[in-house]
């Protein structure tokens, strides 16, 4: 699902590169995939053809799409109090998670609000007023509103409930929808007016389907799938090196002609295409179930019609998938070109329990089996999980089963500091160190279902890009079922006889760290930005400190590998009826403050002081309490010493800014 490609020159070059190796396309034991990923066609994703969006009235106001309401009247956002469950209000300065509204599209004009707790934004008559209220959890008549735009600025909107009236602010600032005025000035004293800011976008299959509506999508998606991938990228890959295609496919194409709405009938039509010229050109074919029922990652590319997981939490969610990946074995079983079928595209985690998706494995493997011994059955490993080798005991007792680990050098902070020589190195030790784990004696054959020639590092020449390339296909090599690149077309790449001669000024009037990176060295505790994760491991227990739950209840230190749960960004204090460690508020106050001692011969050895003057001490793996007056030393006996890890950190206008603080940032900013 990478969000990076390579211009078709260096495509051509990678393929050349696999040249020397070509199969006679025979599965046999030494059969090793050298594939391309079809990236974008029967599965949406809106950063490969941006275009395809275009012809969309209100592109901008497509399902997913957080949006963020200032009153011009007050200055101030809508707020859904509490996350949802309650009344909604327009007192907050800045804008949080409670104030992004994300939309349900209904038309072009007329949309459902999602709110932070998964509850829509409807309305309902409290005494003289209809207040604006967030406590349905599905959407109805009353949950309906209608945006209008200010003809010429787009960012000024009135919002239309099912009442008739519209939404405005009163002196109290509660929102309501009883404002008659049908017409406005749209002047900045008028309560029913709003700024409207789009906090992000989703462009995925639902968006763009969606978006057209019953009427158009059927057209453009006809034509999308028509012209995006033909019959000559099939001989083109053939005759470049390759010998195989990964080709991602949502759980509707199994309903064509007739899919639920808002999708539209016809990627089957353009699979059964692949699988005419695979066969006619010597390809094998590995089906991919990119997009399953409710999304299993949140994703856009897995269809998510706004940023939530579904998949898993429902037996019918499980069995919808099943009975997809049994409809696609029986209908290409007979056709010597079909190779493998993977059961699912990067479920995630933690939010995909592992025992949810063993079991959804060994259903789908079943539903496989029934249909053919010899296609292989592709496990793809989790999102986010901490262990790559969490599917092998699975994977053992499933005979002709591939475990799909994808390769990216991309989507995380730790790469951008790296330089070129260093990145390499990455790949050769913990890429590889991360393969051979998988690779065990007697185990199931391993895939690199995605990989890309593109990373976090600015400025590579084309010779940098040549080695990044080789050194990953060398260690790939180890992958005893091959590998599949990502992706075989890009359609954000220019023409490159296009008029258009432009350069961005990124970095220069909102930061990024990144283009300047020295602009935060003078920050003190700089690895201490806002936004910053971090994991603390115990001294004397060996196990990291954990938000049970998540957050909610108490903090343990019972944890031998982090995940989410050991990534400390939401409220941790000390708990009111005692000493203990808590995550339970919503917002910070004085009990959720804490001071960072750092060891002054090791930085990644801390202690954590408390509000009550405490430090923090991991008593046992269960209880954490803010209770030791701590001590001269920092050995590993003491039980206030944590070992100190960053995860990840930000590195914008607010972490530069709120970093020096407001005596230093006015200087170093105009500088």
């Amino acid at each position: 699902m990478a969000i990076f490609s390579q211009k078709k020159q260096l495509l051509l070059w990678i393929f050349s590169s696999c040249l020397l190796c070509v199969t006679s396309g025979k599965i046999s034991n030494d059969f090793r995939s050298k594939a391309v990923n079809l990236g974008g066609w029967l599965v949406t994703e809106g950063w490969i053809k941006p275009s395809l969006f275009d012809g969309i009235v209100n592109n901008d106001f497509l399902d997913g799409n957080p949006l963020q309401f200032k009153s011009v009247a007050n200055g101030k956002y809508v707020s859904a109090k509490s996350g949802g469950g309650t009344t909604l209000a327009a007192d907050q300065t800045i804008v949080s998670d409670r104030e992004l509204f994300r939309l349900w599209r209904i038309n072009e004009t007329t949309f459902n609000f999602r709110v932070f707790n998964d509850r829509f934004v409807g309305i309902a008559n409290a005494g003289k007023q209809t207040q604006v209220v967030a406590v349905s959890k599905t959407p109805g008549e009353f949950e309906t509103f209608e945006i209008v735009r200010k003809p010429g600025d787009s960012s000024l909107v009135r919002i239309k409930a099912a009442n008739g009236f519209f939404i405005q602010v009163n002196k109290e600032n509660v929102v309501t929808a009883d404002y008659a005025g049908y017409t406005t000035r749209w002047t900045k004293d008028d309560p029913s007016v709003f700024i409207v800011t789009i906090n992000g976008t989703a462009h995925g299959e639902y968006q763009v389907t969606n978006g057209y509506g019953p009427e158009k999508a059927p057209k453009v998606m006809r034509e999308h799938w028509n012209t995006f991938i033909v019959e000559d990228d099939f001989k083109f890959i053939a005759e470049n090196g390759l010998n195989a295609v990964r080709i991602p496919v949502g759980w509707w194409i199994a309903s064509d002609p007739t899919p639920p709405l808002p999708y539209v009938g016809g990627s089957l039509k353009a699979l059964d295409n692949a699988f005419l010229w695979s066969q006619k050109y010597g390809l094998k074919v590995i089906i991919d179930l990119h997009a399953a029922p409710g999304s299993q990652n949140g994703y856009e590319h897995s269809s998510s019609r706004d940023g939530s997981l579904e998949w898993g939490k429902t037996d019918e969610t499980l069995q919808k998938s099943v009975a997809v990946i049994d409809f696609l074995t029986a209908r290409y079983v007979k056709n010597p070109s079909f190779f493998a079928i993977e059961l699912i595209n990067e479920p995630r985690a933690p939010m995909v329990p592992l025992e949810t998706l063993i079991k959804y494995y060994k259903a789908g493997y079943k539903a496989v089996r029934k249909q053919s011994s010899k296609v292989y059955v592709m496990l793809s490993n989790r999102l986010g999980a901490t262990d790559p080798t969490e599917l092998l005991p699975l994977a053992r007792g499933l005979k002709g089963s591939v475990i799909d680990y994808h390769s990216y050098v991309l989507f995380s902070t730790d790469f951008k500091n790296m330089t070129v020589p260093q990145i390499l190195d990455f790949i050769r030790t913990n890429r590889s160190a991360e393969l051979n784990l998988i690779n065990k004696a007697n185990g199931p054959l391993t895939f690199v279902g995605e990989w890309t020639a593109e990373w976090e590092y600015k400025g590579g020449t084309k010779k940098d890009y040549m080695r990044f390339v080789k050194t990953q296909l060398k260690v790939y090599k180890q992958a005893t079922m091959g590998w599949a690149y990502w992706t075989l077309k890009n359609g954000r790449v220019l023409d490159p006889n296009s008029g258009i001669k432009a350069v961005n000024l990124g970095g220069w009037l909102v930061t990024e760290g990144w283009i300047k990176p020295t602009l935060f060295d003078g920050i003190v505790n700089k690895d201490f930005l806002d936004g910053t994760a971090l994991q603390f491991k115990s001294v004397t227990t060996g196990k990291y400190l954990c938000a049970e739950q998540g957050g909610g209840s108490i903090i343990v230190a019972n944890r031998t590998s982090a995940s989410g749960w050991e990534t400390f960004r939401q409220f941790v204090g000390v708990d009111s009826n005692g000493n203990g460690i808590v995550a339970v508020s919503i917002t910070p106050g004085n009990s959720d403050t804490f001071e960072i001692v750092r060891d002054s011969s090791d930085k990644n050895r801390v202690r954590i002081k408390a509000s009550n003057g405490y430090y923090l001490q991991a008593k046992t793996e269960e209880v954490v309490t803010a209770d030791s007056q701590g001590s001269n030393g920092w050995g590993d006996d003491d039980p206030s010493v944590f070992v100190m890890k960053t995860t990840g950190r930000l590195e914008g206008e607010f972490q530069v800014t709120n970093g020096y603080g407001p005596q230093a940032a006015p200087q170093v900013m105009t500088v």
